[in-house]
């Protein structure tokens, strides 16, 4: 079974990293653009590619 990392702020997943080190990246990062330190990594199970385009387009639709 595969896995990708979630990173979380405020209860709502703000990005996926394919893995641990790029998710550590980029918790860094949105740490930094948010200035704050309240952002999580959550491992979850690999998402289909169905279920990628739904996160993508409700993204989309509040203006990620």
């Amino acid at each position: 079974m595969n896995f990708e990392y979630d990173l979380i702020w405020n209860g709502e997943s703000i990005a996926t990293a394919p893995t641990k080190k790029e998710a550590i990246y980029l918790k860094r990062e949105y740490c930094i653009a948010f200035n704050t330190t309240r952002i999580e990594i959550k491992k979850v199970k690999e998402r289909t590619w169905d279920e990628k385009k739904e996160i993508i387009r409700a993204r989309l639709s509040i203006g990620d």
